[in-house]
């Protein structure tokens, strides 16, 4: 009976004196089973994985390891110090803020006087701060690269699509440009007044092509026009034959034959004429592009489809430039 006595109070100042590992061993089996037995070892880590290592480490650590983890708060402080160093995207957005949690959380623990349990409890909390610190930058990481890449898509999509519009309305004007073309040739009437123009290369008559073929161009008096092949002056045909006509500046035209810039008559003599941009504008004596004069030289201007215009130098037809080519120019 005295045997049985002293065992029991064997037992009980053991129990006494390791109560809180026998907890700690207590606990940690109870989770054990729970992870057994809920069925999501995934669900189970994330929740219960933190508190697991911490009840492990009150049951089973020793002296320097408790040391250790004491320790790992000064290695927290260096780490928020060298962060704000120099403020790098890693250094200000992981490194001070686990440097910072870690130290909060070493602070706020230091008030427990077991050192085993301290351990125990640090070493929980700060796995899970991390966990969710760590979690929540993965997300946003995420969400980063979904935008970007959403970005993109968006940009390379408006720009096919775009494309795809100024190919398909480049293709329909030079179908219906066709169209006209053959309808012209095979003598049946266009739509509208859509007809080629041309200033014809031997008399300089302005003209447009009819089911007949080429015929004078009207002027608003009812008179045919033409540039003068030797002079360029531009002239209207009258009973008396032909003679200069004035433009909108009350002035004689004409095209200058060397250089091709049109010019007004002035009391000087023949002064270049200016556009609505106050620019000189000419015709390419080698190319038949319309132009005008700016400050890098001459380049092509552009009609009101926003394409720049020629005149043949061989045939004297008005053409405009699409992705098909040089096409004649309609009214």
């Amino acid at each position: 009976m005295d045997m049985i006595c002293e065992l029991f109070a064997k037992a009980g100042a053991f129990v006494s004196a390791h109560r809180v590992r026998l907890s700690a061993t207590l606990f940690t089996g109870v989770l054990l089973a729970i992870g057994y037995l809920s069925g999501s070892p995934g669900v189970w880590s994330a929740f219960f994985g933190p508190a697991l290592l911490g009840s492990l480490t009150i049951a089973m650590s020793g002296v320097r390891f408790w040391t250790w983890i004491d320790a790992q708060g000064q290695t927290a402080q260096r780490l928020r110090a060298w962060s704000q160093a120099r403020r790098t995207v890693f250094r200000r957005y992981i490194a001070y803020p686990l440097g910072g949690v870690t130290c909060w959380l070493w602070l706020q623990t230091r008030g427990i006087s077991d050192p085993c349990v301290r351990a125990g409890v640090r070493v929980a909390s700060a796995l899970y701060a991390w966990s969710v610190f760590l979690y929540v930058a993965y997300c946003a990481a995420m969400l980063m690269i979904v935008v970007v890449y959403g970005a993109v898509m968006l940009m390379i999509v408006v720009a096919l699509l775009t494309l795809t519009f100024i190919v398909l309305g480049e293709m329909a004007r030079g179908a219906d440009d066709s169209v006209e073309s053959m309808r012209r040739t095979l003598g049946s009437p266009s739509r509208g007044n859509s007809r080629e123009q041309r200033v014809n290369p031997e008399t300089g008559v302005e003209e447009q092509r009819t089911f007949l073929g080429w015929s004078s161009i009207q002027s608003e008096d009812g008179r045919e026009t033409r540039i003068n092949p030797d002079s360029g002056v531009r002239e209207a045909k009258s009973w008396l034959g032909w003679s200069p006509i004035s433009g909108d500046s009350g002035r004689e035209e004409r095209v200058n034959q060397s250089t091709g810039v049109e010019e007004d008559r002035t009391w000087p003599g023949w002064a270049p004429s200016l556009n609505d941009k106050g620019r000189e504008q000419r015709t390419n004596p080698t190319s038949g592009a319309a132009e005008e004069r700016t400050w890098l030289g001459w380049a092509p201007t552009t009609n009101d489809n926003g394409r720049e215009e020629r005149i043949n130098p061989e045939t004297g037809v008005r053409e405009e430039w699409t992705l098909l080519g040089w096409v004649p120019k309609s009214r």
